[in-house]
């Protein structure tokens, strides 16, 4: 199957889908972001480079960067391009901001859900007459932890010899 087919009217590709169809590419080059001039002046010099037009010692050169960082720079280059024609997911793409968003949204709707079912426990523990289950406030700490009880170390060592006292006999 081909991917584009030839315009006989002025020479160009157009491109073309597998079902035939016409696709938009307009889509596709509004989303993505616009390069700075600097990051295109880097990829004129480097397709120069790849071309045979130029030669990479002068496009380091031109550049102001040394030739070790110039070939750094075409691999990430060459890297990339092949990156981008990989394969595309079909359908609608993940939208992560959008995700946060709705998950942000159930965990709320969850916490009033779960602060209803506590007031209508309440409600019903007062109707049949049961206390509330109260927990002492001076056992919890700021973060709602228990907070452990000092022990001192001479009571552990004590029972530490007791049990070792009556594994002797």
């Amino acid at each position: 199957m081909r991917d584009e087919a030839h315009d006989s009217d002025n020479g160009e590709l157009d491109p073309i889908t597998r079902d035939g169809e016409e696709t938009s590419t307009e889509s596709d080059e509004s989303s993505e972001p616009e390069a700075s001039s600097a990051a295109r002046r880097k990829a004129h010099l480097i397709l120069e480079v790849l071309a045979g037009v130029r030669t990479p010692s002068s496009a380091a050169e031109e550049l102001a960067i040394p030739l070790p960082r110039y070939y750094q720079w075409e691999d990430r280059a060459v890297a990339g391009l092949v990156a981008a024609l990989e394969p595309r997911r079909r359908g609608p793409r993940r939208d992560l901001a959008k995700e946060l968003e709705s998950l942000a949204a159930e965990l709320e709707l969850s916490r009033r859900e779960c602060a209803r079912y506590e007031a209508l426990l309440r409600s019903a523990q007062r109707t049949i007459g049961l206390a509330a289950r109260e927990e002492p406030e001076d056992e919890r700490n700021a973060g709602g932890r228990k907070k452990k009880r000092p022990t001192v170390r001479a009571l552990t060592a004590i029972r530490k010899l007791e049990r070792s006292g009556e594994e002797r006999k």
